[in-house]
């Protein structure tokens, strides 16, 4: 055998012994991460965010508040407790809602924003004292008369009308005479049927501003809900004799429709409509008062009219779906509704 077989031989029996060796030996495992491993593992908030986010693609809005509610609670990050608030507010979850508010104050309690939704929450539970508490620290310290308005009418949309009397009284206790706050009242107490409450407040403005408008009006409505519906019709009509402005009539309207008066609403309704020609508001009233006297064809014609128009169009919708399903026209019900 020469000497390059006998290297050759040699070389293959070294590569078939390293070859054996390393079948023979058993690799050592990778560790395994601690996040993995443990059998503890908690989700943090990010991971309850990406889960609600999933869910929230899925139509699961349930879970999805669920979950921004338990990212809002484990993070300290005020933008998940504003989103977990302001999600669960926009589509009705109440207890997710109050929970992730509260969250939120507790991460950002200067920020005037929570504080308005946390009067929303107290509103919703009756709790004048905690809502008043909440509404006044969501307000600007330097406030205009029209920041009261607002805040009535944001008040009125979501809570019921004697809370909402309720809350405004604790304003006046701390903030007296601003007319813009009794006006507020007033407007607040004429909605909870509350007429000698809305005279008081009316003429609280009018000892101060005689010629206000908004103060005589609401004066008037709180005439009509103390039943001097007389004296009520023809303060307004003398209003209406100095001064014709379509606003102004609009209300003597309605406090003809409200006194029953209804052949009357409708003669000055339609002296009205040649006078200032197509106004939604105008045939909106004609269409109502028309179906409280029966007369469906009217009513029928006025909503399509404002149906077309793009005016009013779920308040039409509805109406015309009461029609039609009253008249058996189910199809068409379906439709409108």
């Amino acid at each position: 055998m020469t000497l390059f077989s006998r290297l050759s031989v040699c070389l293959r029996l070294l590569a078939l012994t390293v070859v054996i060796a390393a079948c023979s030996t058993v690799p050592e495992p990778l560790p395994v991460p601690e996040s993995v491993a443990a059998d503890d593992y908690v989700p943090d908030a990010g991971y309850h965010m990406l889960m609600g986010e999933i869910a929230l693609q899925r139509g699961d809005y349930f879970i999805t508040a669920q979950e921004y509610l338990a990212a809002a609670q484990l993070s300290q990050d005020p933008d998940m407790a504003r989103r977990a608030t302001e999600y669960a507010y926009e589509y009705g979850f109440t207890s997710y809602f109050f929970a992730a508010a509260t969250r939120w104050a507790e991460i950002d309690p200067d920020n005037p924003s929570v504080h308005g939704y946390l009067g929303v929450a107290y509103l919703k539970r009756q709790n004048a004292k905690q809502a008043y508490v909440h509404f006044d620290r969501s307000m600007p310290i330097e406030r205009t008369e029209g920041d009261y308005l607002l805040l009535e009418a944001e008040m009125a949309a979501v809570g019921d009308a004697e809370t909402v009397v309720e809350v405004l009284r604790l304003f006046l206790r701390n903030y007296p005479s601003r007319p813009g706050l009794e006006i507020a009242m007033a407007t607040a107490a004429s909605r909870a049927g509350n007429g000698s409450l809305t005279i008081a407040s009316a003429d609280a403005v009018l000892l101060e501003e005689p010629d206000m408008q908004r103060a005589q009006l609401l004066r008037a409505r709180g005439l009509m809900l103390n039943g001097d519906t007389e004296l009520a019709l023809t303060s307004v009509a003398d209003l209406v004799a100095v001064n014709r402005e379509l606003e102004l009539e609009l209300e003597y309207v309605r406090l003809l429709a409200n006194a029953e008066q209804i052949d009357a609403a409708q003669l000055y309704l339609d002296d009205m409509s040649e006078r200032y020609g197509f106004v939604p508001e105008i045939v909106r009233l004609s269409a109502i008062l028309s179906m409280s006297d029966d007369d469906q064809f009217a009513a029928w014609n006025d909503f399509n009219t404002l149906l077309s128009a793009g005016f009013y169009t779920n308040e039409s919708n509805y109406y015309l779906a009461g029609m039609a399903e009253g008249a058996s026209q189910y199809l068409e019900a379906l439709r409108y509704y």
